[in-house]
C-alpha cells in the first residue's frame, strides 16, 4: 500500500485496521481469527474480549497481553499434538500450534470450530480442516500474490452447517 498509494491511504487503512475485532464467535460455536491460538494455556474468550485492539500490533510482545494479540494474528496450526507449542519454520518469531491447544481451547470455552485465514493450505486448495475437524484454514485469495496458482475458498454457513465452496 505505501508504494503503490499516497501515505495517507496507508494511514486510513491502519485507521480502519485498528476498528475492527481481533477475534469473533459466530452462532456460539466458532471463534474465527485470522492467525491461530497463542503461546498461553487457559487463554479465555473473555480475556479476548478485553484486548485493546484499538492500536498497532506488537511487533516484539513484552506483556502478556501483547503476546495473546500478537500470536492471535500470527500463529498457525500444527497437525500433530506434542508440547503444543513450536516454534515456526518462518523464522518470524511466530508459533505452530498443536491438535492438543486447539483441542484445549475449544473445550474450556465451550465452543466447537476454529476459523482462521493466515496462511496458504499446504495442497493449493482454498481451504485446509486440521485438527480432526476443529480447525479449518480458509484462503480466500485465489492465486495469491499471482504466483502461488492456489484456488480460494469462502465458507457458506447455513442452518448450523459449513459448505466450503472453492473457486
Amino acid at each position: 500500500v505505501r508504494s503503490k498509494y499516497e501515505p495517507v491511504l496507508f494511514e486510513l487503512f491502519t485507521q480502519l485496521f485498528e476498528l475492527l475485532p481481533l477475534a469473533f464467535v459466530v452462532a456460539e460455536k466458532a471463534l474465527v481469527i485470522h492467525g491461530g491460538l497463542w503461546r498461553h494455556r487457559g487463554v479465555t474468550l473473555a480475556q479476548l474480549r478485553k484486548l485493546d485492539n484499538r492500536k498497532q500490533c506488537p511487533e516484539a510482545p513484552q506483556t502478556y497481553d501483547d503476546y495473546i494479540f500478537f500470536d492471535l494474528l500470527w500463529s498457525d496450526p500444527h497437525p500433530e499434538d506434542g508440547d503444543g507449542v513450536h516454534e515456526s519454520s518462518r523464522g518470524d518469531g511466530c508459533l505452530l500450534c498443536g491438535r492438543d491447544m486447539t483441542v484445549e481451547f475449544l473445550r474450556r470455552n465451550s465452543l466447537q470450530l476454529i476459523v482462521r485465514s493466515h496462511q496458504l493450505p499446504s495442497d493449493g486448495h482454498g481451504y485446509e480442516v486440521l485438527h480432526d475437524g476443529r480447525c479449518i484454514t480458509v484462503c480466500a485469495a485465489a492465486n495469491y500474490c499471482g504466483s502461488c496458482y492456489n484456488a480460494g475458498a469462502i465458507l457458506v454457513w447455513e442452518g448450523g452447517e459449513i459448505d466450503a465452496h472453492e473457486f
